[in-house]
């Protein structure tokens, strides 16, 4: 367990976490341990609390891990706004779902891409269609971390992490969760981009 600052009222920053995993480096040898679906894989990154944070998630993601472990290192690879996007979001992991929610005591999709994309400046209207009228038509293979996926029932938006895995708030009884997006196999979807960097 990490040994978070006395004070730690909110969610630790990145360099709050990279001086908790510093700080706590004898604790972490002997307490962690990665699955055997993320460390055949080379994962590396500059951020090295966000490295470690892929790495804690992944281990937790079942057979996805692996895939979820590529997708926040390429998430966090470049920092900026994506990254800050993708960080806040994480935050939401494990949080109930409520309609009409955009906080940790519940929060519904499109709540969660607006509290995300509010950390880079970037105001969202808290629905799926608007969202979805506001970002500009993207090919999947263009997708970056931090872009949107629109499920064309118009009811729907993830976060997009890369390697085809996304974070979402999906529906009642159905806490916010990484997933790949064959999960939602037979409904349509498509990507838009609000951030144009």
């Amino acid at each position: 367990m990490f040994a978070a600052p006395a004070n730690a009222a909110e969610p630790l920053t990145p360099q709050q976490l990279k001086d908790t995993i510093a700080s706590n480096s004898k604790i972490l040898a002997q307490k962690l341990t990665v699955s055997s679906s993320v460390a055949g894989n080379s994962v590396q990154t500059e951020n090295y609390a966000a490295g470690a944070l892929a790495g804690i998630v992944a281990a937790e993601s079942g057979p996805d891990g692996a895939n979820v472990a590529l997708a926040l290192a390429a998430a966090f690879k470049n920092g900026g706004a994506r990254e800050r996007i993708v960080e806040k979001a994480l935050t939401y992991l494990g949080d109930p779902y409520e309609l009409g929610g955009a906080s940790h005591s519940g929060i519904d999709c499109s709540g969660l891409t607006m509290v995300a994309y509010a950390t880079a400046g970037v105001s969202l209207v808290h629905y799926v269609p608007s969202q979805d009228a506001v970002a500009t038509p993207i090919g999947e293979a263009d997708a970056q971390p931090g872009d949107l996926v629109f499920f064309n029932d118009d009811e729907h938006v993830a976060l997009y992490l890369g390697a085809g895995m996304i974070i979402e708030a999906p529906d009642y009884g159905i806490p916010v969760r990484i997933v790949s997006l064959d999960t939602w196999s037979g409904i349509g979807y498509h990507f838009g981009r609000i951030l144009n960097d």
